[in-house]
């Protein structure tokens, strides 16, 4: 280990790649879900899909925003 001090780049570079796999994880769900599944299988899939959008909105919470201001 380097021991590199995280910056404020690599939290935004961590969550930015945890976006990314909730939208990935939410694309495959969909895709399998538009395959004929066992009734088990897609309540399987469709438990994983709300996870995954149930974390998907906690991290966009965490992104940061900063509004500009109104134009005058």
């Amino acid at each position: 280990m380097t021991g590199h001090t995280p910056t404020a780049d690599d939290s935004l570079r961590k969550l930015r790649h945890d976006i990314k796999g909730c939208l990935n994880s939410l694309v495959l769900s969909c895709e399998v879900l538009s395959e004929q599944l066992e009734p088990e299988e897609a309540i399987d899939f469709l438990d994983g899909l709300s996870r995954a959008a149930d974390k998907l909105g906690v991290l966009i919470e965490q992104l940061p925003y900063h509004p500009e201001p109104a134009p005058k």
